[in-house]
């Protein structure tokens, strides 16, 4: 009795050692494939950014302070203010920044972008802002950030978007009045800016006590008020 029971004893100790590490390495399997699953997951749905504008360089005419023009070519980067400004394509590469331009025009094939410094809220220094509408009474900037939402699905399926933020100048000012962003501006605040910036037009205040103009309706409004309300 006594030598049959060790002798299984034995056989279950050594069935569970085996258990335990087969266990064991099942575990830390689990544990390794939820990792790669997490990190291909935050690849596939993560954002990708792509540019605010060209991200080479491209025929370029810069207007400075000054009066005078340069023609060549230039890169603006979206996390700098500053243009990147070559003569041509061998010739060294030059800074300008809001002290020495005026405005800016960026051309690529039928695509013509123009751009102003303009002093912004909460920014010491003065951003460059792409023009989206030019007027005496009011004009419309914007920066404009596209990006791919998913990462490698966007990338399979060619989806793009684009983050932006509206700024408004009154009257040719130099300081811009800042609008709103993309997915954080509501009605109600369009409401407000429209009443506060634009309270000689009945229509677009009608409009706005009912809040039905949205941060992507901007550009119409203010076409809408440059041509139709007075000033």
């Amino acid at each position: 009795m006594g030598r049959a029971f060790e002798f299984r004893k034995a056989r279950k100790m050594k069935r569970w050692s085996a258990m335990a590490k087969t266990f064991t390495r099942i575990g830390k399997d689990i544990v390794m494939a939820v990792k790669l699953s997490l990190l291909l997951l935050v690849y596939l749905f993560s954002p990708i950014i792509v540019a605010q504008s060209y991200n080479e360089y491209v025929t370029a005419e810069v207007y400075f302070l000054d009066g005078t023009r340069k023609d060549g070519l230039a890169l603006v980067k979206p996390s700098s203010d500053k243009i990147s400004f070559k003569e041509n394509k061998v010739a060294n590469r030059v800074k300008y920044n809001h002290n020495d331009v005026a405005r800016l025009v960026l051309k690529k094939d039928t695509i013509t972008r123009v751009f102003r410094y303009k002093k912004v809220p909460d920014r010491r220094a003065p951003r460059l802002l792409q023009v989206v509408v030019e007027n005496p009474k009011i004009s419309m900037y914007a920066t404009f950030i596209n990006y791919k939402p998913g990462g490698l699905i966007s990338a399979i399926f060619n989806i793009d978007e684009t983050d932006y933020t509206y700024y408004l100048v009154k009257n040719q000012s130099k300081d811009a009045i800042y609008i709103g962003e993309r997915g954080l501006t509501s009605k109600k605040h369009m409401s407000k800016l429209i009443k506060k910036y634009m309270s000689d037009c009945t229509y677009l205040i009608e409009r706005a006590n009912k809040k039905e103009l949205k941060l992507k309706d901007t550009q119409q409004i203010v076409e809408y008020y440059n041509r139709n309300c007075p000033n």
